[in-house]
């Protein structure tokens, strides 16, 4: 067993942690990967919430040819996590806050925990587009999520705004409309993809579409009250419970700026996974590519393969 210190006035710390391998992120990626590594013999540990991931936010699964459609992404997600650890991954909810280099490997930090590894897994996935609208952020979590599946059954029954540019905007309209009351689709942009989605929030009378939306503001006084904004139908001035934020996802990648190489919308660059540090490797969203669920199992099969021959 670890060995802890606190005092009463500090949060409690923790021995250091020494592994071979670390994968941040416990999402399809982190999991899988990590769980195929583990039944070879690697000491591995897994960093992160797997409730925080794409997946479980997800609603219902869809488009894959892996997963067995309609299956819930949070009890499909909760399900591989146990396997993962029945198969020896040792894992932490911690986040990690900190990558340095030091030489014979790498320092990942916690808040509670310092981690060693020999070799570092970056599967940290997507985060939810930050548009930088007036009151997102002063209102975040007071009217204002980031993850409409996550946070719909809080406001059943009440008005709601969702807003984004992005499928997954309409498959988080389409998964919510059912439980809110009234709901009103803000979309950036004029043309909204023809997809199942659409067509089932068309036929829908609670529905309200809202197109090529800007200059949005989100206003209220201690929670979220109204949302103002300018679109093809003019100068609207919503009275609503909650806004919802969903944008097209983006690379998680900030805790490795710097140590390797990205591109200009943050996806770090690869080469058969590897990055321009010899000790650390990246796979799904966070490297260029289509962001699926289906790409991100593939891409850990074939990572575990190339690590288990190391």
């Amino acid at each position: 067993m670890k060995r802890m210190t606190y005092d009463m006035f500090s949060m409690p710390t923790f021995d250091p942690v020494k592994t071979d391998i670390l994968v941040l992120g416990s999402g399809v990626a982190g999991l899988t990967l990590a769980k195929k590594l583990a039944e070879s013999g690697k000491d591995v540990y897994v960093l992160g919430s797997p409730y925080d991931s794409q997946i479980a936010k997800a609603g219902y699964i869809e488009d894959s040819e892996k997963i067995d459609a309609d299956t819930k992404g949070m009890k499909w997600i909760e399900t591989k996590l146990e396997e993962a650890k029945q198969s020896g991954v040792k894992h932490r909810s911690s986040k990690a806050i900190l990558v340095e280099d030091k030489g014979e490997n790498l320092l990942i930090k916690t808040k509670m925990v310092d981690f060693y590894a020999n070799i570092l897994i970056v599967a940290t996935g997507s985060k939810q587009q930050n548009f930088g609208f007036k009151g997102e952020t002063e209102y975040l979590h007071k009217g204002v999520s980031d993850c409409a599946v996550c946070d719909v059954n809080l406001f059943k029954g009440r008005k709601a705004a969702i807003i984004g540019n992005h499928k997954y905007t309409l498959k988080s309209a389409r998964f919510i409309s059912g439980v809110v009351g009234e709901l009103s689709v803000l979309w950036i942009g004029e043309e909204v993809p023809q997809i199942d989605h659409f067509e089932a929030l068309k036929n829908n009378d609670s529905v309200k579409f809202y197109k090529k939306v800007e200059n949005v503001e989100i206003y209220g006084s201690d929670v979220v009250e109204g949302i103002k904004f300018d679109s093809v139908e003019g100068r609207q001035d919503l009275q609503i419970d909650v806004v919802f934020i969903e944008g097209e996802p983006q690379p998680n990648t900030d805790i490795v700026k710097g140590l390797v190489e990205m591109d200009e919308n943050g996806h770090i660059i690869t080469n058969s996974y590897q990055t321009s540090h010899p000790a650390i490797f990246a796979i799904g969203d966070v490297i260029p590519g289509e962001k699926t669920l289906d790409r991100a199992l593939d891409d850990a099969e074939k990572l575990a393969d190339i690590l288990i021959k190391l």
